[in-house]
Parts: structure tokens; C-alpha cells; sequence
């Protein structure tokens, strides 16, 4: 059984059922995270405020550039990362520094940039949506304290170190505790090595939503910089960013306009071409495209006859059958626990072994 991982991060909200108090939290928050973004209201969909699923109060958003959804509680959020609790203790590789990276753990330091924090604290699912504490009233006081037992309760502090030597080919997972706090001293590092080899531009997202790539401003237009080789992704700005599609890439737009690139920055499709329609249901994005055999960044000359289909959560296919992306672990039952709280547009599904 998978499960969850989730990244607690503080707010100044003091009662989630004063509705004056509630949506001036829940909306500056909201006006924080567009004005990092450079205005991109884009950026934030799915907006609930005030009433939710069974008449619960509820505030929430998603960033589909991050494919994070955030809950309101009183004094924190609940952010769902797209990532199992086991996938923060396995390192895949080495900064330019010798450190090394963890995916699960890139995902919550640049969300964490987005909120305006410099720190967090994880935990699995047992200890956040799907618990007691998943309460109206329940406080950030509250979540710090609860655990199943003493010892469940204690907030640990994470040191990369204590996970470096793992080895993912001995298909055996790390000990590792509940919940941690974490400063992302290594990730903070790296970021201001980032920013001083880039000083003309103003840094947002590091190596996440695409490997070797960051999301960088310049005079209010945003690319994607390519970390190693210092170009563009694109030679214009973009106006909006989806990476919810469980890991084969992001979807980025233009106006009305919109082609599909591959987690290592290879395009995909050309813009005229693509014809995107959201499941509102099962919240699956499905791209009809032609696939390009030539041609310049979203939109470039010449396409193949084949067609390719994307299933965000299921599959990536290019032409008549050839499997280019899968992964088996479709979206999880979240029928387990103590509550179980209705996530039909869930996306929180990752890769790697089960915890």
C-alpha cells in the first residue's frame, strides 16, 4: 500500500469557520503566490472557498505547474505533493555540490519558494488528511503535537546525511521516522549558486517541474532556463504551465496556444495541432496531437501521421501502439484510514516502490 506524502507549511489563519478571517488568509495567500509568479493568475486553478464536498468548510487551491493542491487548516497548510512519504528518503542522485538530490524533497523546497517560506515540516498521510486531525478547528499546535503514541508524536530533524548512503537497487527502503522538520539547507545552497551564475534574471523554481531546468523572470516574463547550458526552452515568454501529468512532462502555453515537452525539455508537439479536453471528473488531461518531425519551439514546420494520445496518470503513447511512458501505480484507493475523505481529484501518484 502506497502512502502519502504531505508538506505542512504555517499560516496566519486563526479560525477556518470566521469567514471574514478565513478568505482574507486564504486570499492573500492566493495574492502572494500570483505576485511570485509575476502575475500569473493563471497559475492557481481549482479554487475552493468557504464550502466544500458534504457542506465541510473548506479552502483549497491548486498549482498545476507544481501539481500541488493546498488546504487551508487553522494556522498551516496541508499541501498534497505529488509523492509517497518513502520517496523523501531516497535519493537519485548529486548536486553540483556533492549532495545528494531527492526528488519528493525538490518538489516541496519549490513549493515552499511559491508560499514565501524558507522552511517546512512533512509527514505521511496518517498524520495529516487522512487522521483525526483533520478537523475544522484542529490548530498547527495540534498537528506538531498529535502521533499515535509518544513516540509517533516527536517531530524529527531531517539531515540528508542520515539518507545519502541508500541505494535504490537493494530494493529495500531507509529507516525513517513520521514527521520532520526541514530547513532544505542544501537546497537553499544551491539556490544562491544558482543566482549568482544568473544574476540577470530572477530565479523562481529550481530543477523542478523539468530536470536541469529552472523557472526564471525577466522583466515580468517568465522562462524555462536550462540550468546546465544557460538557453531558453523558449524564445518568448509563457503565459501558463501544467505539469500535472504524472511526471512525462509539462504542457505550456502561449495565449490559447499550447505544446507538450518531455521532462528533459524535448518538444513534443507543435502548437497548432493540439487539442487539450479536461475530465473535470477524474481530473485526466487527454492531448490529441500530431507528433512533430521538425520545426521550432510550440509550433515549428512539419508533423508525422501518427498520433499520439497522452493520459495524465495512465500513459504516454506515440503513434500506433508504442509505449513510450507508463506507470502501473494508478491512482490510488483512498478509502483506508480513519478518515476517509472523498479524493476523486487526486493526483498524488508517484513512482518508485510501495511504502
Amino acid at each position: 500500500m502506497s502512502i502519502d506524502l504531505s508538506l505542512i507549511l504555517p499560516n496566519k489563519c486563526r479560525s477556518l469557520r470566521d469567514k471574514e478571517e478565513a478568505q482574507a488568509c486564504f486570499y492573500d495567500t492566493m495574492d502572494r503566490i500570483v505576485s511570485y509568479f509575476h502575475g500569473r493568475k493563471e497559475l492557481i486553478s481549482e479554487i475552493i472557498a468557504g464550502e466544500g464536498e458534504l457542506d465541510e468548510i473548506e479552502y483549497s487551491f491548486e498549482i498545476p505547474m507544481l501539481n500541488v493542491t493546498a488546504f487551508m487548516h487553522v494556522g498551516y497548510w496541508d499541501i498534497w505533493i505529488p509523492a509517497r512519504h518513502c520517496q523523501y528518503f531516497s535519493p537519485h542522485t548529486m548536486d553540483q555540490f556533492g549532495n545528494p538530490r531527492i526528488w519528493a524533497r525538490e518538489i516541496c523546497f519549490n513549493t515552499l519558494l511559491a508560499f514565501g517560506e524558507t522552511e517546512g515540516w512533512i509527514c505521511d498521510e496518517y498524520h495529516s488528511w487522512n487522521c483525526e486531525i483533520d478537523q475544522v478547528d484542529s490548530t498547527f499546535e495540534d498537528w506538531k503535537a498529535f502521533g499515535y503514541n509518544t513516540e509517533d508524536s516527536l517531530i524529527h530533524e531531517f539531515n540528508l546525511m542520515d539518507f545519502a548512503e541508500y541505494d535504490a537497487t537493494d530494493q529495500s527502503w531507509p529507516d525513517y521516522a513520521t514527521k520532520y522538520h526541514d530547513a532544505y539547507v542544501e537546497y537553499h545552497t544551491l539556490l544562491k549558486a544558482i543566482r549568482n551564475r544568473f544574476p540577470m534574471y530572477e530565479i523562481l523554481l529550481i530543477e523542478y517541474p523539468l530536470r536541469d531546468y529552472g523557472l526564471v523572470a525577466k522583466e515580468d516574463g517568465l522562462f524555462f532556463l536550462n540550468l546546465q547550458t544557460g538557453k531558453m526552452l523558449t524564445d518568448f515568454p509563457i503565459d501558463n504551465c501544467r505539469a500535472d501529468f504524472n511526471g512525462a512532462g509539462i504542457q505550456l502555453f502561449k495565449g490559447k496556444e499550447s505544446a507538450f515537452f518531455s521532462r528533459t525539455g524535448k518538444q513534443m508537439t507543435v502548437r497548432p495541432s493540439i487539442r487539450t479536453v479536461i475530465c473535470k471528473n477524474c481530473k485526466v488531461a487527454r492531448l490529441v496531437q500530431k507528433i512533430p518531425q521538425a520545426g521550432g519551439r510550440l509550433g515549428g514546420k512539419g508533423s508525422a501521421d501518427k498520433t499520439g494520445i497522452l493520459l495524465g496518470g495512465i500513459g504516454f503513447w506515440l503513434g500506433s501502439g508504442e509505449r513510450m511512458h507508463q506507470n502501473s501505480d494508478q491512482r490510488k484507493s483512498q478509502g483506508v484510514g480513519i478518515n476517509q475523505k472523498n479524493r476523486s481529484n487526486d493526483k498524488r501518484f508517484g513512482s518508485g516502490e510501495e511504502n
